[in-house]
């Protein structure tokens, strides 16, 4: 057996992106066809996937939450809502930690299938146990730019309709578009904002709204993921310009 068996801090720090690709892979080793949803399909289903056996064909909604706390009810019945709208046979929710006691609760009552962190490793190191050596140096070193800096933070994000990486130094927030498969990628750098020229952030739900230069105000607004991950880092990037004041005559 691999030395270098899946984790759950492995898998934390993958790209959100790397994570749903990865998921999408176990459940393809696993015997379903699956698709990815179009990048741009922000707050909707990440994977769908399938089986047909004998004329008999089942279709299911995959969501994946690389989150470190608790899913809670609210994105269960969210998500969980998706099997009638979408009229599928049901919805399966993974995730790298785990479920409130009232989001198992919601998902016992609605038929949906719950996948946390413990079976997710299982899953993996049962079905994918010759690949988690690749993503084993990823899950574990500091992430450093080319440019020496460390980042902080990496997270999925729309501006005017392209699916980006915003990445977040103690300089700098870069703006990186990604081509990729699932253990190789390519990185073109679109954007470089200076922390200095930043003179307001707003963080609306999943909106972003940043006002960079001061005799030339631009507005940028951008679509974040995974919003309660980013808020966290946002603190850390310029604290000072956290406070709303440039951004009032924007609301």
């Amino acid at each position: 057996m691999n030395d270098l068996m899946w984790e759950i801090n492995q898998l934390l720090n993958l790209d959100p992106y790397d994570f749903e690709r990865l998921v999408a892979h176990l459940f393809d080793k696993m015997g379903y066809n699956t698709q990815s949803t179009q990048q741009s399909r922000d707050g909707g289903v990440d994977i769908e996937i399938s089986i047909d056996n004998f004329g008999l064909s089942h279709r299911w909604l995959v969501q994946a939450k690389r989150y470190s706390g608790p899913v809670g009810v609210k994105e269960v019945r969210e998500y969980g809502s998706l099997s009638y709208r979408e009229n599928v046979d049901g919805v399966i929710i993974v995730t790298t930690s785990s479920f409130t006691g009232e989001g198992r609760m919601e998902g016992a009552k609605h038929n949906i299938k719950l996948i946390e962190g413990p079976l997710l490793t299982e899953m993996l190191n049962h079905y994918c146990p010759d690949e988690g050596e690749s993503f084993h140096r990823k899950g574990r070193g500091v992430d450093v730019l080319e440019t020496g800096e460390q980042v902080f933070g990496r997270h999925s994000a729309t501006i005017e309709g392209d699916r980006i990486w915003l990445v977040l130094t103690k300089k700098h927030m870069y703006f990186e578009k990604i081509t990729a498969t699932l253990f190789s990628k390519k990185k073109e750098l679109i954007r470089r904002i200076d922390a200095s020229s930043v003179i307001g952030l707003k963080q609306d739900t999943n909106s972003l709204y940043i006002v960079i230069d001061e005799k030339n105000p631009e507005v940028l607004a951008l679509s974040i993921r995974e919003p309660k991950s980013f808020a966290e880092n946002l603190e850390l990037f310029r604290p000072s310009f956290l406070r709303g004041e440039t951004l009032r005559k924007f609301g």
